[in-house]
């Protein structure tokens, strides 16, 4: 395929120590690990009429559906070009600086029929973006379902849309043999296909399958995780798991669409100093009265510039309506996040590069759980040719 990406390069990186991916594309070369803001993000910026640009050189635009809508493509009229009017709305500003990908954010138990599977790439191929993602077929497609849908829409995305790359995609939450033979089979086509993608699953309960991913970390694709939890809520420390899958060999990553919020005119505000904002010292996201010092938020990002709480959330309000705060502020954090969390990718790709990330992944309160196991192991389950 003719590719908008020229080449991916391993630049530096140890099993289970991150690694550093240089990225040759039309639109620029870039360094992993890194953030990729998501369409909620964009909009989040939108809704606050924050003007100042995300600099990421790698854009998802996503889009959820709930259980059978994706029928709707081919059983409604109208539902195909109001979808790509959806993906445009953000990917027309993106296209000629950034690598821009689409993701469709659907539940766990979602079978693809033939329908289902080409109604999903046809958006994406008639949309402006260069990067096209193909999801499983399900969550626990055999191994010959997997390779006979990659080998089927390859040639299709090749023969419709040749400068774009496919992004195959494999679900982390399956059975670890399954996963591991998947893996096997994409590294055959190390050289031609330049993308994989990874579709969350929480890191605790499919540790095989990162382990096995961590083994493969040295063969030259890009690695995209995409519907990342922003954070593990049900521990006492709320960490953001962004961070964590650096260590497996994930190059790029990505938020889940998050549930739909209650911000309508009657939303009731909770306390505003327990919104939740990312804390890059910790790589926790707990309240945000934890990052606040004599009255002033201790970021420097664009968005926070180490201003008076106070001040900033009577700015806030002054130009949103009857809208609630609480809507206000998470769109605040959620950009905030989007600078913060890419900035501390740039000081881990730098410890990696030292061959410090462990002792990176100790510093952190959020990441230090995910040191003690595999420290001074290599992967249980080694990669084979």
């Amino acid at each position: 395929m003719k590719s908008v990406i020229k080449d991916v390069k391993i630049e530096e990186g140890e099993e289970l120590k991150g690694r550093i991916l240089n990225i040759h594309a039309k639109t620029g070369s870039f360094k992993t690990p890194t953030k990729a803001p998501t369409s909620t993000e964009l909009n989040a910026k939108k809704n606050i009429g924050f003007d100042d640009p995300f600099l990421n050189p790698i854009f998802e635009i996503t889009q959820r559906f709930s259980p059978g809508s994706i029928s709707n493509f081919y059983k409604t009229n109208g539902y195909h070009s109001r979808k790509i009017g959806e993906i445009n709305a953000h990917a027309d500003t993106l296209i000629n600086r950034n690598l821009v990908k689409y993701f469709p954010q659907f539940r766990k138990d979602t079978i693809l029929n033939d329908d289902d599977m080409l109604s999903l790439v046809d958006v994406q191929l008639e949309s402006n973006i260069n990067v096209i993602s193909l999801p499983e077929l399900k969550e626990d497609a055999s191994l010959i379902e997997f390779k006979n849908n990659l080998e089927r829409y390859w040639k299709y995305c090749e023969s419709e849309k040749p400068e774009a790359i496919l992004m195959p995609y494999l679900n982390l939450s399956q059975d670890p043999d399954l996963f591991r033979e998947k893996l096997n089979y994409l590294a055959d086509y190390e050289g031609s296909l330049q993308a994989i993608g990874i579709k969350f699953a929480s890191p605790n309960t499919y540790r095989p399958n990162l382990r096995a991913l961590a083994s493969f970390s040295d063969k030259e694709f890009w690695v995209h995780c995409s519907s990342i939890k922003r954070a593990n809520w049900n521990s006492s420390i709320p960490s953001s798991q962004l961070h964590i899958l650096q260590k497996f060999g994930v190059d790029t990553v990505s938020i889940e669409i998050p549930m739909a919020m209650g911000d309508g005119n009657n939303a009731k505000d909770k306390p505003i100093l327990k919104t939740k904002y990312f804390n890059n010292d910790k790589i926790t996201i707990p309240s945000i009265e934890e990052s606040i010092h004599d009255g002033n938020l201790i970021c420097n990002c664009p968005i926070c510039r180490q201003r008076n709480f106070n001040e900033l959330t009577e700015d806030l309000k002054r130009y949103q309506g009857n809208r609630s705060i609480n809507a206000i502020l998470n769109d605040f954090s959620k950009i905030h996040e989007v600078y913060a969390a890419t900035s501390e990718f740039e000081i881990s790709r730098q410890r990696i590069k030292e061959g410090d990330l462990n002792k990176y992944f100790k510093e952190k309160e959020g990441l230090k759980d995910y040191v003690s196991a595999e420290e001074n192991q290599t992967s249980l389950n080694s990669f084979s040719n």
